[in-house]
């Protein structure tokens, strides 16, 4: 599956199973910095991604 990273774009390589950083960016104002989560993959398809969040505060 391909995928945008924040510069580049590239196949995404993680598997069910893998540890993961997600950033998620609710408002782009100037001087907010973005959530970030970790969890774990569960399902990759060929549209997307699975993945459970651990359940602590960013």
């Amino acid at each position: 599956m391909k995928v945008t990273y924040k510069y580049e774009t590239g196949e995404f390589n993680f598997v069910t199973g893998d540890r993961v950083k997600i950033v998620v960016i609710f408002d782009a104002r100037e001087g907010q910095n973005p959530i970030s989560y970790h969890g774990e993959i569960t399902k990759v398809g060929k549209d997307g991604f699975w993945a459970v969040l651990d359940d602590a505060n960013p």
